[in-house]
């Protein structure tokens, strides 16, 4: 009869699984329990009375406590743990600083959302605002920054320097001239370089001059080219203008007259108080492109005297030039239209000597 086989020997064990042992419960353990406990609860009491005292607006978080990792295993010594840090959290409140962790302590405080390893973080609900962000003092300047006190002025000095104006309280402004028109205004001013005067025409600190002569104008160019001139510099007191004899031959007197009354009062309009000086026209040995010599002679006597009368009319004076007479040729250029070297020195004496009576007249009562 065929045997049974054997079994076969070797292979691991099977062991059962121990069983869990019970939490140790000690009355140690319960009586520290319930010692917290009541500490707790006396410290609830307390803190819900202290809430009706006024907290100081001015403190703010006092940080946060970094959990320690408390080993536990033991039912018993979770609850020990949550004890404990209830009551850690409620230390603060109590010495008056702000809350010790993301959990406020004027809210419910959830036991569940806390571990035995430590606090969980509690992420805030929508209704509820975050509480401010430290705010960094405002640095203090140092005291350098503040402003001097003027330094002492020397009034002798600055009185020696300008003029006062004859019953004028203050030191006199000085009076701004402005001369302008067409070649002789331009080569004037070229001449003025080399003259005795210069620029300023030798008036000094009483007035400042400035030049605009453009060869070639004609009197309808003279508006824009003042408006050009008032948009870089300011506005002029005096202004001299010597203009029209490049139109006579291309255009009627009359019209010029017109047109000359016309830009006056949109002159005075721009500039109001302006004072005038006209330059009256000057003759010329040659007149070019002019067949009728002795028609505009005529011609340029009557529209100067003519809008001399307007300029006076306008508060302004006229300022004549009667050495100049076409009669003397070394006054003239070889050209016959512009002006020698002794021709131009003279033009610029007569209108010295009548601008210096402007000045004193009109610039006595302006001050600073």
């Amino acid at each position: 009869m065929p045997r049974k086989a054997k079994k076969k020997k070797g292979g691991w064990p099977i062991r059962q699984p121990k069983r869990p042992a019970p939490p140790p419960s000690s009355s140690e353990e319960d009586d520290e329990e319930m010692v917290l406990i009541r500490g707790l609860i006396n410290r609830m009491e307390v803190l819900k009375k202290a809430k009706a005292v006024p907290s100081d607006k001015g403190a703010g978080p006092s940080g946060v406590v970094v959990p320690t990792k408390v080993p536990c295993h033991t039912c018993g010594t979770a609850r020990t743990q949550l004890v404990k840090s209830l009551s850690n959290r409620m230390e603060v409140p109590e010495k008056g600083g702000g809350p010790a962790g993301p959990v406020s302590p004027t809210e419910p405080v959830d036991p569940g959302m806390l571990m035995p390893g430590g606090p969980v973080p509690v992420l805030p609900s929508p209704g509820v605002p975050l509480p401010p962000l430290p705010v960094d003092p405002v640095p203090v300047l140092p005291s350098s920054v503040v402003p001097l006190p003027p330094l002492p002025v020397d009034q002798s000095a600055l009185n020696s320097a300008v003029p006062l104006a004859p019953g004028a309280g203050g030191a006199a402004a000085p009076v701004r001239v402005l001369v302008c028109g067409h070649s002789l205004v331009f080569w004037a001013f070229k001449r003025t370089s080399t003259s005795q005067w210069g620029t300023q025409l030798g008036f000094g600190k009483r007035a400042l001059v400035y030049w605009l002569g453009m060869r070639g104008i004609l009197w309808g160019q003279l508006l824009p080219a003042i408006q050009d001139h008032l948009a870089k510099f300011p506005e002029p007191d005096i202004i001299v203008i010597h203009l029209g004899e490049n139109d006579l031959g291309r255009r009627t007197g009359l019209s010029l007259v017109q047109q000359a009354s016309s830009d006056l009062a949109i002159l005075q309009g721009w500039i109001p108080g302006i004072r005038i000086l006209w330059v009256n026209w000057l003759q010329r040995r040659v007149w070019q492109g002019v067949q009728n010599v002795l028609g505009i002679e005529k011609a340029r006597c009557k529209s100067s005297t003519a809008i001399g009368k307007l300029v006076r009319a306008a508060g302004g004076e006229v300022l004549r030039q009667p050495g100049l007479s076409a009669r003397f040729p070394e006054l003239f250029h070889p050209d016959g239209v512009h002006l020698s070297e002794v021709g131009c020195d003279l033009y610029l004496s007569n209108i010295r000597k009548r601008l210096a009576e402007f000045v004193e007249r009109y610039g006595a009562g302006r001050s600073s």
